[in-house]
C-alpha cells in the first residue's frame, strides 16, 4: 500500500490473511500499516491465517503445523480499523458485512458451528476471507445478493467477474505459489464504487 495511487479513499477493506499465524508481532505490525493508510473508514475481517480470532475454534482440531500457534482475541490488537466477524457496518447507507462462516480450517475440515447473528436484509458488500468450493458460502451470497463480494484465500483465483447480481472480487495479493511466500508485484488492490444510499428504518435487518 506505499503506491499512493492506492492509499487514499473513503473506505478500506482487507478480506484477511494478514498473518502468517496470527502472532501478536504480526498483528502489531498490521496495525502499524493500517494506521498509515490514509483512507476514512478501514475494515479487516480475518482470514484463516489468523489464528486465534475464531471464537469458537475447538483447539484440538488443530493441525500440528498450527499447534500453539496464533493469539487469543487478537483482533484486539487491531486498533486502527474496524474488525468485523458475524457483523455489519453502515457506512453512508451502505452495508458491509463479514457473516461467521468458520474460518478456523487450514488443514482439516472439522470446525466448530459459529454463533450467527441475524444479517441484514439490505446488503451491499459481503466481506468473507473465501473457502475454495464452499456451498455455504455461495449459498450466502445467493441469499443476500450483495453488490459485491471481497474475498481472498486461493491465491490462484486472484481477478474479478460479475455474476448475476453480484461482482466476486478475489483480491489475494500473495504470489500463487507454495509456499505463498511476497506479494505478487503484478497484482494489484481493486478499487471499486458503491452508490450511497438512504436507507429506511423499515428496510433495515
Amino acid at each position: 500500500m506505499s503506491d499512493p495511487e492506492y492509499n487514499n479513499g473513503d473506505v478500506f477493506i482487507h478480506a484477511g490473511d494478514f498473518t502468517d499465524f496470527g502472532e501478536s508481532e504480526e498483528l502489531v505490525r498490521f496495525n502499524e500499516l493500517l494506521g498509515k493508510l490514509n483512507f476514512t473508514h478501514k475494515i479487516v475481517v480475518a482470514g484463516n491465517h489468523e489464528l486465534g480470532f475464531d471464537p469458537v475454534e475447538d483447539l484440538s482440531q488443530r493441525s500440528f503445523l498450527d499447534s500453539g500457534r496464533g493469539t487469543i482475541n487478537g483482533y484486539s490488537l487491531l486498533t486502527n480499523a474496524v474488525y468485523l466477524h458475524d457483523d455489519f457496518l453502515t457506512i453512508d447507507g451502505v452495508k458491509v458485512l463479514r457473516h461467521a462462516l468458520p474460518f478456523s480450517e487450514r488443514l482439516s475440515l472439522l470446525c466448530a458451528p459459529a454463533r450467527r447473528k441475524r444479517a441484514p436484509r439490505i446488503l451491499d458488500v459481503f466481506a468473507k476471507e473465501g473457502r475454495w468450493g464452499s456451498n455455504k458460502l455461495l449459498w450466502k451470497v445467493l441469499k443476500f445478493k450483495p453488490e459485491f463480494h471481497v474475498f481472498g484465500h486461493v491465491h490462484a483465483g486472484y481477478g474479478a467477474i460479475k455474476s448475476n447480481d453480484t461482482t466476486f472480487i478475489n483480491a489475494a495479493l500473495t504470489k500463487p505459489i507454495f509456499p505463498p511466500i511476497g506479494l505478487d508485484p503484478e497484482r494489484k488492490p481493486f478499487v471499486f464504487y458503491v452508490r450511497r444510499r438512504i436507507v429506511e428504518k423499515n428496510q433495515l435487518g
